[in-house]
């Protein structure tokens, strides 16, 4: 049985005020907000006889009207601008202080026209309030399921992962239970609320709940490490934290918006922590993951160019063993080979993992021109030196 359209604009506002309302501005810790307005053709439907953008676009006037003057406030819109178009995600309205009026224009001037990409179009929003560096809220607003090959529920569990303190909430707006279902994850899965009515009971119910309970203050954590190690060294992190059995720090490198992970360890193995840096240069952060799923403290560090030396004689007997020193990385893989000079390949080699510094190589049989090769990680060679091979008096 349809819900009147009285009731619809309440649930929305409501919803909507969840995640804004109690954000001050002028407290900087707490989040600030993205509204992802689904602008999809089937927002033309009609409850009791009105059209859903219609009804959408008064419970939003209602809710910006109401907020305050500075709230930091966003609008991100899918679907809104061609049919069948996957990619048809903007955001409209950047989020900053004092853009009420710029969101309910925003709203007021959308066409709703095309596809459903409400995972890419929150992951989106997540990104544009810099989620992995402070806290953020997305409220999605939608009438439909995901219409574009994405996992609602793998993409929630991907934000939480990679964010501080983020949190989605999201607004079913017509769905049955069981469509319902289908995008509840995106909530839940990061501490945030699912609300959707069947009937006057059910609106009531959920937004007391929603209201009079807020979701539980994630714990706080802090993580303390140099600004940058060289790659494939072992770094020292110290820590605090809520110390539960499955919380770990983790180095991860975000890759086209997701985190991807490098190294991690169990906060129960210890204060200081290592962790093995990655192997390329670049830009990482450190996560303090509570329960190995809710990011709740982040730390960028820089991976820079490893150093690495080889030293050795300039002049060898074939077939002879010799010493040589070096100074590197002494990442996990590292080794030292020998090879022709100019080949691509290697004729023999020696991994590393001593403390003592030096390594001993069986120069070829055949005399030439070699060169010893640093091979970090036993992928790249980050250090060369020639040696002269001749054969035996």
């Amino acid at each position: 049985m349809p819900m009147p359209s009285r009731i619809r604009p309440t649930l929305l506002a409501s919803a909507l005020l969840l995640a804004t309302a109690s954000v001050s501005a002028s407290d900087p810790q707490q989040p600030r907000t993205i509204i992802v307005m689904d602008g999809s053709g089937s927002m033309w439907g009609q409850i009791d006889g009105r059209p859903k953008l219609e009804i959408a676009r008064e419970t939003v006037a209602d809710v910006v009207g109401k907020l305050p003057a500075n709230q930091t406030l966003g609008l991100i819109a899918y679907g809104h601008r061609r049919k069948g178009d996957c990619k048809d995600i903007e955001l409209i309205v950047p989020p900053a202080p004092g853009t009420s009026g710029k969101v309910l224009n925003a709203v007021n001037d959308m066409r709703f026209l095309g596809m459903t990409p409400l995972s890419e179009a929150v992951r989106q929003a997540a990104q544009a309030l810099r989620h992995t560096e402070q806290a953020a809220t997305v409220v999605l607003v939608t009438d439909g399921l995901e219409t574009c090959n994405l996992d609602p529920c793998a993409m929630a569990n991907e934000l939480e992962k990679s964010g501080v303190n983020f949190t989605a909430h999201v607004i079913g707006f017509g769905l049955t239970k069981d469509e319902g279902a289908k995008v509840a994850c995106l909530a839940t899965n990061t501490g945030g609320r699912y609300l959707q009515a069947s009937d006057g009971a059910g609106l009531s119910a959920a937004l007391r709940q929603a209201v009079s309970e807020p979701a539980p203050a994630k714990p706080a954590a802090t993580l303390s490490a140099p600004a940058s190690a060289p790659m494939g060294s072992q770094v020292a992190i110290k820590w605090t934290g809520p110390a539960g059995k499955l919380d770990t720090v983790a180095i991860v490198e975000q890759v086209d918006g997701k985190p991807t992970t490098h190294d991690y360890v169990y906060v129960k193995d210890g204060n200081p922590l290592t962790l093995t840096m990655p192997g390329e240069p670049g830009a990482y952060i450190l996560q303090y993951r509570h329960q190995d799923q809710t990011v709740i403290a982040t730390r960028p560090i820089q991976a820079s160019q490893a150093q690495a030396a080889l030293k050795a004689p300039d002049v060898a007997q074939a077939g002879s063993a010799v010493v040589i020193q070096w100074t590197g990385p002494n990442a996990s893989l590292d080794n030292i080979q020998i090879a022709e000079q100019g080949s691509d390949s290697y004729i023999t080699y020696t991994y590393l993992g001593s403390d003592s510094r030096q390594v001993e190589l069986t120069m070829p049989d055949q005399p030439g021109n070699y060169e010893l090769r640093y091979v970090f990680r036993d992928r790249e060679t980050i250090a060369t030196r020639p040696i002269r091979v001749v054969g035996k008096p």
